[in-house]
Order: structure tokens, then sequence, then C-alpha cells
């Protein structure tokens, strides 16, 4: 039994110690060429429409939408993270206050990203209402 497995394991072993340099060091990828589109001269370069503020000071951390989303009136847009006020030498608290949308219209841009840390009159995206 003990001979059938070492004539298993050695050959294994010296199997696995020639790949694993091959593992560790990946073969470079190829470049890929990069396709350059032009945009139509009367395209819009910078996203209009009405900004919406955090509301609270702290980090923003997590958007719920993305730019061309139609969304409601009252809808969670995005979440951001806040210390609470303490009392002593209690260990400060996070809360959370929610973007949410003025009115039924569409996101036209996110300005923040995840994780930045903004003032409470700081824009976190732009939202273009319906008419």
């Amino acid at each position: 039994m003990k001979k059938n497995l070492g004539f298993f394991f050695i050959p294994l072993a010296a199997i696995g110690s020639l790949t694993l340099p091959h593992w560790l060091h990946p073969h470079r990828a190829t470049p890929q060429a990069a396709i350059v589109v032009e945009a139509p001269a009367n395209a819009p370069l910078v996203a209009t429409g009405q900004a919406v503020a955090a509301g609270v000071r702290g980090r923003l951390w997590q958007l719920y939408v993305v730019p061309g989303q139609r969304v409601r009136q009252g809808e969670v847009l995005a979440k951001m993270a806040s210390t609470l006020p303490t009392q002593g030498t209690a260990p400060a608290a996070l809360g959370f206050e929610y973007v949410v949308a003025p009115a039924d219209g569409t996101i036209a841009a996110t300005v923040a990203e995840t994780g930045a840390y903004l003032a409470a009159t700081e824009t976190v995206l732009l939202f273009q209402p319906t008419e």
C-alpha cells in the first residue's frame, strides 16, 4: 500500500514543481488594439441637470443609481455615512442618511465616487426632472 502511494505522489510532486513557476509568473498578455470613435460635433460634452446635494457631511457609502436611469420622487439614490455625536468617552457611532430623488426624472450624471468624503452642500449627482 505504501509503495503504491509513493508511486503516485512522487510523480505528482515532480509535475507540480515543474508547473509552479508558470503559475507564479503568468505569461504576458498580448496588447489589444484600441478602437477610437469620434463623438459627433453636436453631442453634449457636459451633463446638465439639477444638482442633488449630500444633505449631511460624511462619506458616500453607496450609490444606488446609474446615469440614464429613470427614478420616482422619494426613491433612494445614495447612502451617506456620518459619525454621530457621542457623550464622554464612548466610541464614535456610525449613522446613515439617505439621499432621495426630489421629483420624478432621470439621473443625468454621478458627480461623486463611492468612498468620497463630502460636505452637506456638495453635489452627489445631477438629476434631470421630467416635464
